[in-house]
């Protein structure tokens, strides 16, 4: 009987004070991301009431005639396909809305070359 009494001395004290600290944590960390959304809400700039008039709409003909910029070394066929391609899957995805492509380059690599070499030979087996 000694040592059930020795234990619930040293393991019921033990077990509340860690609950009680993951209360405490839990309230501290959602007291700061109400300071902290609170505080975002403050920081946009209300929408000013402009006394200038309105700047006219761009017709959607000529945002779509645009031209997109493309990067050097894709030829036109390329870029065509890449449109026909995005116009594909806009259809399906949301049919009867009308988007533009602005810009076409190249992807960056994930990884330069050297680090791709380092890599492979530092993970290469035995």
């Amino acid at each position: 009987m000694n040592i059930l009494n020795q234990i619930g001395e040293v393991v019921i004290p033990g077990l509340l004070i860690v609950f009680m600290a993951l209360v405490i944590l839990i309230f501290a960390v959602w007291v700061m991301g109400r300071i902290f959304s609170a505080k975002k809400k403050t920081d946009k700039p209300a929408p000013q009431a402009s006394k200038q008039a309105p700047a006219p709409a761009v017709p959607a003909a000529k945002a779509a005639a645009s031209a997109p910029v493309v990067a050097s070394g894709i030829s036109g066929e390329t870029v065509a396909a890449i449109s026909s391609a995005v116009a594909c899957y806009m259809e399906e995805s949301a049919p009867g809305v009308s988007y533009a492509i602005r810009s076409i380059g190249r992807p960056r690599e994930s990884r330069p070359v050297w680090g791709f070499a380092g890599m492979q030979q530092n993970t290469r087996p035995f």
